[in-house]
């Protein structure tokens, strides 16, 4: 328990505590796990900051996720967020599907955008497909939109440009 703040939950000895600490791999749940150790042999959240360069605040969640979840409340959460699974919406019958008709026209004659592609793939698939997903599809398949720049109004035709370089 510390001097001050918010008291530990008992899920493991100070000593269990420091074993876990020094046996872990990762550096972040290291911290983690120091922050927890040091926390619990009364000392306060200023010493533990100044010890391992934790804000007091960042302290005090980690003791609040400590006392919640255990050990568990330690680990890096940015694993476990849904933005982390890679796993393709389409599968490969589906991605081929929608090759075969990227190679044709769009439904409205014109060019194939990532609005028409989420559509397409709404109405073949019944999934729904943001238009930047869509839009990934299309540069993952090296569909890019190849346009020539645009020419200045006011540029040299061929001949000026020739005479110019004469000068």
């Amino acid at each position: 328990m510390s001097r001050l703040g918010t008291p530990l939950t008992a899920h493991h000895t100070t000593e269990e505590l420091e074993k876990h600490y020094k046996q872990c791999k990762d550096a972040k749940e290291k911290t983690r796990r120091q922050v927890i150790w040091l926390y619990s042999i009364n000392s306060s959240p200023k010493e533990v900051s100044q010890a391992t360069g934790v804000s007091v605040n960042w302290i005090y969640k980690l003791v609040l996720r400590y006392n919640a979840q255990g050990t568990k409340g330690l680990i890096d959460l940015h694993t476990e967020r849904p933005g982390g699974d890679k796993r393709a919406i389409l599968n490969s019958e589906q991605q081929t599907q929608l090759v075969q008709a990227l190679q044709g026209n769009a439904p409205d004659g014109g060019l194939w955008t990532a609005p028409k592609v989420a559509l397409w793939v709404e109405q073949n698939t019944a999934k729904t497909l943001k238009k930047v997903t869509a839009w990934t599809y299309l540069r993952r398949l090296g569909l890019t939109l190849q346009v020539p720049r645009p020419k200045h109004l006011k540029a040299a035709s061929l001949e000026e440009q020739i005479a110019f370089k004469k000068k």
